[in-house]
């Protein structure tokens, strides 16, 4: 009876011990359950996913707002040769097309206390109307800069740095104030 028993159980479709189940299902590296997939749109102009490659330049710190326009993105694009860090723009009518405005330069390093160097842009909507962009600056002492805009490409930076000693700023305007969210590398808590 048992050595019967024994020989019935591999046939009884266990799942762990059969092959019905294997414990990878639904897996994002299986490419099934929640984590599929998503279906290719051939009739897009875009490339899925889209990606932002310049073999000279990294880019990186992207700030996106989807509004009227479409989607908005400002991003930091630095060079080595020669050295330049600057905030650059772009505008696309949906994440399924192509931009429609830019990559261009819409921020550049012109203040003292930037010492070269923008990045790191946060950018909301300002509740005076407009845009206002948080920034990094500075490479000695790395600061917190602010710039507002009307249109999202030509900006007016405030003159001297809104934070000293800080870095990664990002903002986000909630019941009627602007909180801005900073990195403090030589001060310990949450600024």
């Amino acid at each position: 009876m048992r050595f019967a028993l024994l020989l019935l159980l591999p046939a009884c479709g266990l799942g762990w011990i059969g092959t019905e189940d294997d414990r990878t299902a639904g897996l994002p590296t299986a490419g099934a359950g929640p984590y599929k997939r998503l279906e290719p749109d051939d009739l897009t102009p875009a490339s899925e996913p889209r990606f932002l490659n310049d073999t000279r330049a990294d880019v990186e710190d992207p700030s996106m707002l989807a509004g009227g326009a479409g989607l908005r993105v400002w991003f930091t694009r630095r060079t080595d040769e020669p050295v330049v860090s600057e905030i650059h723009y772009l505008e696309a009518p949906s994440a399924h097309q192509l931009p429609s405005v830019g990559p261009m330069a819409v921020l550049d390093a012109t203040e003292t206390w930037e010492e070269g160097v923008v990045s790191s842009p946060s950018v909301t909507r300002n509740p005076a109307g407009g845009l206002v962009m948080f920034y990094e600056g500075g490479v000695a002492t790395p600061s917190i800069g602010r710039a507002v805009s009307a249109d999202g490409v030509s900006w007016t930076k405030d003159g001297d740095p809104l934070l000293v000693g800080a870095t990664s700023p990002s903002a986000v305007f909630v019941n009627g104030e602007t909180w801005l969210f900073v990195t403090r590398p030589n001060e310990i808590g949450i600024w």
